[in-house]
């Protein structure tokens, strides 16, 4: 991981900024701007980021050390997630392949993508491990992480239904039967309700009243202008249809292997029964997730589509 950092930081250091419109944006409001008067709800990023300001003229270099910093540190939440289901060796494998993975990238860019990959890795951890005593803790500490996580980027929020469906799941798999799911249910519910807290607690302590935004005013205005254009789900269908087709085409080329086993696993009882209830668990955790971004994705660039 050391080294990784060197060889990462060394790549990036001194070289421009690529990611021009939104490396403005974050960089402008996390250094230039009050929190109170920033349009994208990502306080604790910018606060966060706002340290860069005491680096002049070096900020982005500093902002890069930071994103390394995050990036780097959620290896050790992939290491103990991926021990749940993994001997040492492979988990340690694991933590040091998403470091050294091409998502480094954004380690480099003034955008909140190397935080979010942090909190990502925690809140998986938390998900996978389950590392509290009672089963209210293990539902609410993971809501908490996801709600501080719409304070880093708001897109967040498509993920709680797949944390509650996730927390279902959970319940219902230990007894399968009425009264584990009925836990579950309750898990899913206290989960939520500890995303919504974290969000609008940790708000309100940033900016105020101003705070309590579910989307803030910048992604509030891309909504409500849809909805003023007559953008409906309906209409969304025909353009969502095509950007579906390539997105899958995309993750077949990219984790043939891992759908596969996904699959299998989905398909085939001996599969699951040897393979156990933490694997599963895992399998459904990851289905969820990636069926969340997927889905987020295909239809926040259908509704952009026509803007050019």
């Amino acid at each position: 991981l050391v080294l990784l950092f060197a060889y990462i930081w060394l790549r990036h250091a001194g070289t421009y900024p690529s990611v021009f419109a939104d490396e403005q944006i974050y960089s402008h409001f996390a250094r230039l701007v009050p929190l109170k008067d920033v349009t994208i709800p990502s306080y604790l990023y910018f606060w966060t980021f706002g340290l860069t300001n005491a680096c002049g003229d070096g900020f982005l270099g500093c902002a890069r050390f930071l994103n390394m910093l995050f990036f780097v540190g959620s290896a050790p939440f992939t290491y103990m997630a991926t021990r749940v289901v993994a001997p040492k060796p492979a988990a340690m494998l694991a933590a040091v392949l998403c470091i050294a993975a091409p998502t480094s990238t954004f380690a480099a860019f003034f955008m909140p993508e190397s935080m979010y990959f942090f909190g990502f890795a925690v809140l998986t951890w938390l998900c996978l491990a389950r590392p509290f005593r009672h089963w209210v803790a293990n539902a609410m500490v993971p809501g908490m992480v996801l709600g501080l996580m719409t304070l880093v980027k708001v897109h967040a929020l498509f993920l709680v239904p797949a944390l509650a469906v996730f927390m279902v799941y959970l319940g219902w798999s230990r007894s399968r039967n009425a009264a584990g799911f009925g836990r579950g249910v309750l898990a899913a519910v206290a989960s939520v309700a500890a995303v919504f807290a974290a969000k609008f607690i940790a708000g309100f302590l940033f900016v105020g009243t101003d705070g309590l935004q579910i989307l803030g005013s910048f992604y509030g205005n891309q909504a409500s202008d849809g909805v003023s254009a007559g953008t409906t789900l309906l209409t969304l269908l025909p353009a969502a249809w095509f950007r579906l087709q390539g997105h899958l085409m995309s993750l077949v080329l990219i984790f043939a292997l891992p759908l596969a086993v996904l699959l299998w696993h989905g398909l085939s009882g001996r599969a699951r029964a040897s393979a156990g209830p933490q694997v599963s668990a895992l399998m459904v955790y990851t289905v969820l997730m990636l069926v969340a971004a997927l889905a987020l994705t295909v239809f926040y660039t259908a509704s952009t589509a026509g803007f050019g």
